[in-house]
């Protein structure tokens, strides 16, 4: 990464895609307990102690595993203690067919997701309803609290089967 600039911020379902001036990509999943924390001169941040002692998001704890600096004075680290999240760089080109990437079903939003498309993606699945809203291939970027809440607010229940819904 060593002398790219970053072009652009971007989200796909759970990921962060960070675009380099040079049409690469850095993909970031943080996992269930993974941060970015941007740090910058004179400003002391305490994000977090994890339970076996050290600083998170520091640059200088146990969980920090990639410290990004800046030109400006500005670093970023990437911490994640559990070690769920991964962080790859992707080709020109190449996002569309990277493997995190290539499967994922359109984003929840009313520009990506149509009524019609959630139907034809839920016919013939016989998995409960709050399973087929979690698998990523049906909507991208559904996480447990989000589908319990869709289901909550429409009054569905979870264990509804999904093919059963019109």
């Amino acid at each position: 990464l060593q002398g790219r600039t970053i072009s652009s911020l971007r989200r796909r379902a759970k990921y962060l895609l960070i675009g380099l001036d040079d049409g690469w990509t850095l993909l970031s999943h943080l996992g269930m307990s993974g941060r970015w924390t941007i740090l910058r001169d004179g400003v002391t941040t305490r994000p977090g102690r994890f339970a076996h002692g050290g600083e998170i998001g520091t640059g200088e704890g146990p969980h920090d595993w990639i410290i990004i600096h800046f030109d400006n004075g500005h670093t970023a680290v990437y911490s994640d203690p559990r070690r769920f999240g991964f962080i790859d760089l992707i080709g020109p080109d190449s996002e569309n067919t990277h493997s995190m990437l290539c499967k994922l079903g359109p984003e929840p939003l009313p520009s990506s997701l149509t009524p019609a498309i959630l139907n034809d993606s839920l016919i013939g699945k016989k998995s409960s309803l709050k399973s087929a809203l979690l698998d990523q291939k049906i909507i991208a970027g559904l996480g447990n609290i989000y589908v319990c809440e869709i289901l909550f607010r429409s009054r569905l229940s979870p264990k509804r089967i999904a093919n059963s819904i019109t």
